[in-house]
């Protein structure tokens, strides 16, 4: 299906996009519906405000739509599902269990509490978890929303170019 898009007058950029568009949905639905559950069933009752609550969700999905380009600029060079889905797991482990994600960086060993204060999912978790239970770590955001920037351009670029290379 690929090699049938290809040939048809449409900018492989466009393609991309679409693909990551169609992830962001997701996404989106995905948020909505464990936030749903989370306040329905868990009784959970975010203490930042909707208004928070929506922006550290705007903040998931931007992280979301970031890693999604670097992994669609891998699929895009590797073309092939599973070296793509063993990098997937090769960078997604490390990157969730050396961070904030679990444990706050100053409970964690010396050695991987300076491993998870450069992990850039360190900035987002941190400034998400602040915007959605009003609790400090804000501070983090704007590192964060630079760092997933840089990675949405990357992966954007990077996606493009292997993209558009011959089979």
């Amino acid at each position: 299906m690929v090699a049938r898009l290809r040939s048809m007058p449409v900018h492989p950029g466009a393609l991309l996009a679409a693909r990551s568009l169609v992830g962001l949905v997701r996404s989106a639905v995905q948020i909505v519906v464990i936030m749903a559950l989370a306040m329905t069933v868990l009784g959970y009752s975010p203490n930042g405000g909707a208004a928070e609550l929506a922006l550290s969700a705007g903040l998931t999905l931007f992280i979301s739509f970031s890693l999604g380009w670097a992994f669609i600029a891998a699929g895009a060079w590797l073309r092939r599902a599973e070296p793509l889905q063993n990098l997937a797991l090769i960078v997604i482990f490390p990157l969730m269990f050396a961070s904030s994600a679990y444990v706050p960086v100053e409970d964690l060993p010396a050695w991987l509490g300076a491993v998870a204060s450069v992990n850039p999912l360190t900035y987002a978790i941190d400034a998400t978890r602040a915007l959605a239970l009003d609790v400090p770590g804000l501070d983090h955001a704007v590192p964060a929303v630079v760092i997933c920037a840089v990675i949405a351009v990357t992966g954007m670029a990077a996606a493009v170019r292997g993209f558009r290379r011959p089979l």
